[in-house]
């Protein structure tokens, strides 16, 4: 959220400017403060994808910066600017979560840095780091295979496994589906893609990497 304003004090020129703030008291200000910018008001997980943007920089409340990230997946922009809890960071930079294991397929960490809190008031007590994402143009094979996975999140994972094999290597479905049944346990292949815990989908990327291997 934009909050006060205290963002839209330091950026640099821009062509236009859209902020999305869920108070109504604050946005009302905020458009008092800046008659040149445009002001939504509501929730930024709902309204982010109507608000087409170039470039996102964004300090929303901890709670929800990871269904932020999951937002991105599918929007069309040049980089983006979040301060994050360090713990996030982590799990995006890492890939140890579900969130940074599919990150990986759809967005790119150009930089991170640690940030000092006192420049917050008040400081929060929780570790924060600004991290720069853009969105991935080119995937490694693995990196396919997350991409495939969550774009099929209405199927189970074995047939939506056995799809993505199918787009990446070129194999029939019944080759495809030889491979995922020797290969995935029955337990894996029977959750449902939103199920998928990031012990499974570590799992899944560990046993199906030597037969992904990029040509």
């Amino acid at each position: 959220g934009a909050g006060h304003g205290e963002l839209l004090r330091v950026l640099p020129p821009c062509r236009a400017v859209v902020v999305i703030e869920l108070d109504p008291q604050l946005a009302s200000g905020l458009r008092a403060q800046f008659p040149g910018v445009i002001v939504r008001q509501g929730n930024a997980l709902d309204l982010i994808d109507g608000a087409p943007f170039d470039v996102l920089v964004s300090n929303v409340p901890f709670s929800i910066v990871e269904p932020l990230v999951f937002r991105l997946f599918g929007l069309k922009f040049r980089r983006a600017v979040l301060l994050v809890p360090s713990s996030v960071r982590e799990r995006l930079v890492e890939q140890k979560s579900v969130v940074g294991l599919y990150a990986s397929a759809f967005l790119r960490v150009e930089s991170w840095e640690e940030f000092d809190v006192a420049h917050l008031s008040p400081a929060p007590e929780t570790a924060l780091s600004l991290i720069v994402l853009s969105p991935k143009t080119e995937r490694s094979n693995i990196e396919k295979l997350l991409f495939e996975l969550y774009t099929q999140r209405d199927k189970r994972a074995g047939n939506a496994l056995r799809e993505a094999l199918c787009r990446i290597k070129g194999w029939t479905k019944r080759e495809s589906e030889a491979v995922v049944k020797e290969k995935v346990s029955e337990e894996i292949r029977r959750e449902t893609v939103p199920q998928l815990s990031s012990s499974q989908l570590a799992t899944l990327v560990e046993v199906l990497t030597p037969c992904l291997q990029d040509s």
